[in-house]
């Protein structure tokens, strides 16, 4: 939830703390290109991509609810 302190990993390893400043609800259709650079694609298509990888073509052809967690490090 917003103003909660999170730990940060990379794979396995802690790479720091952060706190939770904001949280968006969209639905995965609503996602463009800012979004995707912000967390650090080159563009939505390059996103998804990445997310069809993880998740599979069926999932994401639901358009899903998905929530753009903004951090502030620490």
């Amino acid at each position: 939830s917003v103003g909660e302190i999170v730990e940060i990993y990379l794979g396995s390893a802690r790479v720091g703390r952060a706190i939770i400043k904001r949280i968006e609800k969209k639905r995965l259709s609503e996602i463009d290109d800012q979004d995707a650079r912000i967390d650090g694609f080159r563009d939505r298509t390059e996103l998804l991509k990445e997310l069809n990888r993880i998740y599979g073509k069926k999932i994401l052809s639901k358009n899903p609810e998905v929530y753009i967690i903004h951090f502030e490090l620490l």
